[in-house]
């Protein structure tokens, strides 16, 4: 009997048996006991935040470390990766929702195992969710990935989820407008893709926009249009300011400082010598303000 959880009624002991049961023995990718180990796993490490929040975080985040992967994938690799874990996560779901249900019913005051229930199956649909946006966003039909998995809600605002990193942005770029959508690498086609310089695709703070914006200089309220590499260029240059500004001189060696100066210095570059107009408006004058300041 476990010490953390000393309450383990037979329905939980049931539950866990029905997962073996489903595995198949001969293919390792359909070891439900182990993809539930993973979603056990998360609960553990992530178990105090604010379910309706962290789930379609979550979605995104899962999607995005399957996307910056398998980047470079096939189609018929992809399909092995995520088919395995929408049907084995979409049994795990299905299977922890109704035992969530029957224990609130049945052990309404065993808060601890309910807790854990909870957290688990918020998990579980984060893992199941982040499976199906990674298959829809590399192509793969709705109507093969529910095949796979039948109780599919075919949501766009549940599969896309949410970028938790949207709202640091908000408040370092007042520039942009927060309720437009920004674009990872791996969402671009690869017109997009080829159009980037080689040193822009990878790398902190990079997020793309596909459509251009006109942006005006607060000083000599001059505006300028600027194309969607431009505008992401500009953004991306905008928020690594505002952290290059904030950064403590002690770690001012720190790779990732080094790394973002880097990245503001080549963006400044490509600036000057593709879009001197806008280079000067946008960008030249705030450069002399800093040079002069650590000169003061």
């Amino acid at each position: 009997m476990s010490k953390r959880f000393p309450f383990r009624p037979d329905e939980l002991k049931e539950f866990e048996e029905k997962l073996s049961s489903l595995s198949d023995p001969s293919d390792d990718l359909y070891d439900y006991p182990y993809w539930y180990g993973m979603v056990k796993q998360r609960a553990e490490i992530d178990k105090d935040k604010d379910v309706n929040l962290k789930v379609p975080e979550l979605i995104w985040g899962h999607c995005d470390e399957y996307s910056k992967r398998l980047i470079d994938e096939t189609i018929e690799n992809k399909i092995i990766f995520s088919k395995p874990r929408i049907i084995c996560f979409g049994k795990i779901n299905d299977l922890l929702d109704s035992l969530y249900d029957e224990m609130v019913h049945k052990y309404p005051k065993q808060i601890v195992l309910l807790t854990r229930l909870r957290n688990e199956r918020y998990h579980a649909k984060a893992s199941l969710y982040g499976a199906i946006k990674f298959a829809v966003i590399s192509g793969i039909k709705k109507s093969e990935i529910l095949k796979w998995y039948p109780n599919f809600i075919d949501n766009q605002e549940l599969i896309m989820g949410i970028d938790p990193f949207q709202k640091i942005r908000d408040q370092i770029n007042p520039n942009e407008d927060s309720g437009e959508r920004t674009y990872q690498l791996y969402e671009l086609d690869e017109k997009e893709k080829n159009d980037l310089p080689f040193w822009f695709r990878e790398g902190n703070y990079i997020n793309f926009y596909k459509e251009g914006k006109t942006f005006t200089d607060s000083k000599s309220n001059k505006s300028i249009a600027l194309n969607s590499l431009e505008r992401s260029m500009f953004s991306c240059l905008t928020e690594i300011k505002v952290l290059l500004d904030k950064f403590p001189e002690s770690h001012k060696n720190s790779l990732f400082y080094v790394n973002i100066y880097e990245q503001s210095e080549l963006i400044k570059h490509w600036f000057k010598n593709n879009n001197e107009e806008a280079y000067l408006l946008l960008i030249k004058d705030e450069e002399e303000d800093n040079d002069s300041n650590e000169t003061d």
